[in-house]
Parts: C-alpha cells; structure tokens; sequence
C-alpha cells in the first residue's frame, strides 16, 4: 500500500506521505494503514545517484584542424511530408 501512494505522489519520502495523509490532504485513506518508514522502491536509489563532473582539464588542445572532431546527433525529429522522420547531425572542429 504505501509503495502505490509513494509511486503515485512522485515517490516522496515517508515522512512527506505521513504529513499528506494525517494532515487530512488526502480523503479516503487511513494512515494508520499505512507504515511510514521510507520505501524503498527500484526508482528511488538510481535516481538519487550522482555523477562525476568531467574533469576541467581535458588533455591537449587541438592543434590543426581535423585533428579532433566532436559530433552530435538530434532528433527524430517529424517531417511534413508522410510521416518520416528525420535526425541532424552535426560536426564541429575542435581547431577551428
């Protein structure tokens, strides 16, 4: 019971769940049903994880051009025309 409401209120935490529902927010519910320890659900943890910031220093600065090319790819993005879609690519030089 109490993983449906933390899923259905953005996964909020126990403590948060426990105020919604005893504060009378919410109708139809008895929280004394519900035990308000923190779920844990699949969600929660991967979404809290960090990342790394890349680090400042990226190596050697290009120094031709050619000699480092970065590139990105966007889309789909609708046409229309027929339904297709279609994608952008894009090459920058690092050099230039």
């Amino acid at each position: 019971e109490l993983l449906r409401w933390h899923a259905r209120f953005c996964h909020l935490s126990g403590k948060q769940l426990k105020h919604l529902l005893t504060s009378g927010l919410i109708s139809g519910v008895d929280p004394l049903d519900i035990p308000f320890e923190d779920p844990i659900c699949d969600e929660c943890p991967s979404g809290k994880m960090t990342q790394k910031s890349f680090p400042k220093n990226r190596g050697h600065p290009a120094t031709e051009i050619l000699q480092r090319i970065h590139s990105d790819v966007s889309g789909p993005f609708p046409l229309s025309v027929g339904g297709h879609k279609s994608y952008c690519v894009e090459f920058i030089d690092e050099f230039s």
